[in-house]
C-alpha cells in the first residue's frame, strides 16, 4: 500500500466558470390574471459589477468628502419621509392592501370597468397621466388671478 503525498501528480479537475451573461426576466399578467415570466434581456455581469467601481473607489470618495459631502463616507445614505402610517409588519402591509382592494371594489361599476375590474390593473395605472380622469376626477384649469386694483383708485377723493 502506498500513501499519496503532496509531491505526487494529481489529475486536473476542470471547473466551468459559467456564462458571463446573466438572463433577466420580467413578469406580466396574462388574460386570466396569472403571472407569466418571460426573458426580458441579457446583462453582462462584468459590466454590471464595473458600473459600481466609482462608488467604491477611495480616491473618489475622499474627493467627495473634501468637497463637503459628509455623507460620502456614511455606510448608509440618509432618507427622509413621513412614515407615521407605514406598516411595521408584513401582516399589516397585507391588511392595508386588502383594505385598498375593498375600497376599489366599493367604487361604482362603471369606474371599475375602466380598470378591467382588476385591482392589480388599478394599482398599475395609478402612475399614469389619465389615472384621475379614469377615476372620474376632473382637473379644473386654474382660475386666472384677478388683477389687483391699486390702492389709490379705491378711495374716493373726499377733499373739496
Amino acid at each position: 500500500m502506498e500513501f499519496k503525498t503532496q509531491y505526487d501528480a494529481r489529475d486536473r479537475i476542470f471547473s466551468d466558470p459559467g456564462s458571463p451573461e446573466h438572463i433577466t426576466y420580467a413578469g406580466h399578467y396574462d388574460e386570466k390574471g396569472r403571472v407569466v415570466l418571460e426573458e426580458s434581456g441579457r446583462e453582462n455581469l462584468y459590466d454590471y459589477i464595473q458600473s459600481y467601481a466609482e462608488s467604491c473607489d477611495i480616491h473618489v470618495l475622499m474627493k467627495r468628502y473634501a468637497n463637503g459631502d459628509v455623507d460620502a463616507l456614511s455606510q448608509k445614505q440618509g432618507f427622509y419621509g413621513d412614515f407615521l402610517d407605514f406598516p411595521k409588519t408584513y401582516a399589516e402591509a397585507l391588511n392595508h392592501m386588502n383594505e385598498m382592494e375593498r375600497q376599489f371594489m366599493a367604487l361604482p361599476v362603471e369606474t371599475r370597468e375602466k380598470f378591467g375590474n382588476s385591482f392589480t390593473e388599478f394599482l398599475a395605472a395609478s402612475g399614469e397621466a389619465d389615472f384621475l380622469e379614469r377615476l372620474g376626477i376632473k382637473k379644473e384649469p386654474a382660475a386666472e388671478p384677478v388683477p389687483a386694483i391699486p390702492h389709490d383708485e379705491t378711495k374716493e377723493d373726499t377733499k373739496e
